[in-house]
C-alpha cells in the first residue's frame, strides 16, 4: 500500500486538505516527511500500531491550537472489526508526554484511561485529525471483518515551529 504515494491521489487529497489546514492553523503549515499507509487484513494476526503518540511534546500552542497534526484518511470503511483507530481523548490522558517528546516511549494505560478509550469507526473517504500528543492506535482486526482496513496518514506542522532540516516535504 505504501506505493500509493507514487500515484496522484494522495497528493490531490493533500491539496484538498489545504482549506481545512488553513482554517485550523493559518497559511504557515507544511507537510512533514512522515507519510504512512496501512492495509490491515481481516485476520486475528493483523493490526495497526500499538498505542503511541506521534512524537512531539509541544504540539498544542498557548492558544490551544494544534502546532502538529496527523490527518488520517480512511480508504476503505474502518470498523471495530477490521481495526479502526482508537484513542484516549486528551482531557482524559493522565500521562502527559515526557519532555523528550519521543513517540517510542512506552504508553501505559491506567484502568481509568481504559474506560475512556474511544473507538473511531470511519467510512471510506472520512478524515480523522488529532494533535501529536494524543494517544492513539489501530486496533487488532478480526477474521470476521468483511474487508481490510486501508488508510493513509499525513503529518503537518507549523513552519515557524519546526527545525530547518529535511523533515519537511
Amino acid at each position: 500500500l505504501a506505493f500509493i504515494y507514487l500515484s496522484d491521489e494522495p497528493w490531490l487529497a493533500v491539496r484538498a486538505l489545504s482549506p481545512f489546514l488553513e482554517r485550523v492553523r493559518g497559511p504557515k503549515y507544511r507537510l512533514m516527511a512522515g507519510l504512512w499507509a496501512w492495509h490491515v487484513q481481516p485476520s486475528e494476526d493483523d493490526s495497526g500500531w500499538k498505542p503511541h503518540r506521534d512524537g512531539f511534546s509541544t504540539s498544542v500552542s498557548k492558544s490551544n491550537l494544534p502546532d502538529a497534526m496527523t490527518v488520517w484518511l480512511a480508504l476503505t470503511d474502518a470498523t471495530c472489526l477490521n481495526g479502526c483507530i482508537y484513542l484516549v481523548p486528551s482531557h482524559w490522558d493522565a500521562t502527559p508526554p515526557s519532555s523528550t517528546g519521543r513517540s517510542e516511549e512506552e504508553i501505559v494505560l491506567s484502568d481509568r484511561a481504559l474506560q475512556n478509550i474511544r473507538a473511531l469507526p470511519a467510512t471510506a473517504g472520512s478524515m480523522l485529525v488529532w494533535n501529536h500528543n494524543v494517544i492513539h492506535w489501530g486496533a487488532r482486526a478480526s477474521s470476521r471483518a468483511s474487508n481490510p482496513r486501508c488508510s493513509i496518514a499525513l503529518m503537518f506542522r507549523r513552519v515557524e515551529d519546526g527545525p530547518e532540516d529535511h523533515s519537511w516535504l
